[in-house]
């Protein structure tokens, strides 16, 4: 009579042995029990209340809530437009063809790389054009705030 396969110890040595000679799956469980874990610790957090939004019309005697409406579409709106602002409106498309020429003139095509001159070149666009964001904070965003204007 044949002994059942699952309880052969031999059987069991050598699947556990080949579990341990294969890092990747050993990797794989030790992922698989992370992401239980923080699933069970997380539970709690599910029971809390999350508030409610919602968008309507309705009539109102304050302005100031047609102001805060109105500040948030505005705000969403510069941040939709903000990389087309950052191109149209500072040095960064400048900055950047200079790099490009510089880079091509040490002979380097992919050193610096992308990534790092597009950080040069917004560190530098930025440092350029603080005064005149200086100049627009005091002379309109903070007169706006204050309800001077």
């Amino acid at each position: 009579m044949k002994a059942n396969p699952l309880l052969d110890k031999t059987e069991i040595g050598t699947a556990v042995a080949s579990v341990k000679s294969r890092p990747h799956v050993r990797k794989f469980h030790l992922a698989l029990i992370a992401f239980f874990v923080t699933l069970v610790c997380t539970i709690p957090a599910w029971a809390q209340v999350i508030p409610k939004v919602t968008l309507s019309l309705a009539d109102t005697n304050k302005p100031a809530d047609v102001a805060v409406a109105l500040q948030i579409v505005f705000l969403i709106t510069i941040l939709a437009l903000a990389p087309s602002i950052l191109v149209m409106m500072t040095s960064f498309t400048r900055i950047i063809i200079v790099f490009s020429f510089l880079r091509r003139a040490l002979g380097t095509n992919t050193v610096p790389p992308d990534q790092v001159m597009v950080g040069l070149a917004l560190f530098l666009t930025i440092f350029i054009m603080q005064p005149v964001f200086k100049d627009i904070n005091d002379n309109a965003l903070q007169p706006y705030l204050s309800q001077q204007i």
